[in-house]
């Protein structure tokens, strides 16, 4: 689970480790303005 802040804008990306295996990811989330629907793409950091 991750926690989104809508503060920090309608395109986002961060670091953040996986809970289950500690490894991090990139998490990249793209906030629709007009829904408020979340869309969450992530990918192993290199």
């Amino acid at each position: 689970m991750t926690f989104v802040d809508f503060s920090a804008g309608m395109q986002q990306s961060y670091v953040e480790d996986c809970q289950v295996c500690c490894q991090p990811n990139v998490l990249y989330v793209q906030i629709d303005e007009d829904t408020l629907d979340v869309e969450i793409s992530s990918e192993p950091e290199s």
